[in-house]
């Protein structure tokens, strides 16, 4: 074989390589950018804010962070609601709209769930999850927080914001999957998370869901 046979040879191969490897990164950016959407979209539920939108979530900030600890309880089932998960939907959005009626205040706040959310009780499927989803932002922007991670590793603290699912002790050390997160203000827990030893996969559902 002629040595510019061989030249032409190491060429194509190069460019083999080439269009190979450009295809590859191409896929792997594309998965990147569908992950980034979805950390995006788990932190900012509606993507389409309108400034009537945003003057809401303003407003249901600036309650919830005046009367945190009178919705504990309900943080975790209005979340899911703003999942898709509507399955409870009536009598969350329900007991939201009593407690607030309890404080017996006239407000921004107590006029915007008497107006608007109370009518979620019996909303279309479509309607509570909208709605859910701009209390859970409002529910954020106050500073409240909800536990991410998927598992833990209990400490001496652990105790104060979570419990297990068997009612056992919480015992420092132990690897435990998270069942249901906690929500917190800084170092206020307001709504206690459940734990539960790890799982094989497919052998239980979440009870967040239920």
């Amino acid at each position: 074989m002629k040595p510019w046979m061989y030249f032409v040879i190491a060429v194509l191969v190069v460019m083999v390589l080439l269009i190979i490897y450009y295809f590859i990164k191409k896929k792997k950016n594309g998965r990147i950018q569908e992950q980034d959407f979805t950390s995006e979209q788990d932190l900012t539920p509606d993507q389409n804010l309108t400034p009537g939108d945003e003057e809401i979530i303003r407003v249901l900030a600036e309650g919830i962070s005046h009367h945190k600890t009178e919705f504990t309880g309900l943080y975790e089932l209005m979340y899911q609601i703003s999942r898709g998960n509507t399955r409870n939907a009536s009598g969350t959005f329900g007991e939201w709209c009593l407690r607030v009626e309890n404080f017996e205040e006239d407000s921004a706040f107590s006029r915007l769930f008497s107006g608007r959310f109370s009518g979620m009780e019996s909303g279309e499927a479509k309607e509570q999850i909208q709605n859910a989803k701009l209390i859970i932002q409002g529910i954020f922007e106050s500073g409240i927080k909800r536990e991410e991670a998927q598992s833990l590793q209990a400490d001496k603290r652990t105790v104060f914001s979570y419990v297990t699912l068997d009612d056992t002790a919480v015992v420092p050390g132990q690897l435990y999957e998270i069942y249901r997160p906690c929500w917190s203000d800084g170092a206020l827990i307001l709504e206690k998370g459940i734990l539960r030893f790890p799982q094989q996969d497919g052998n239980d559902t979440d009870s967040s869901k239920e």
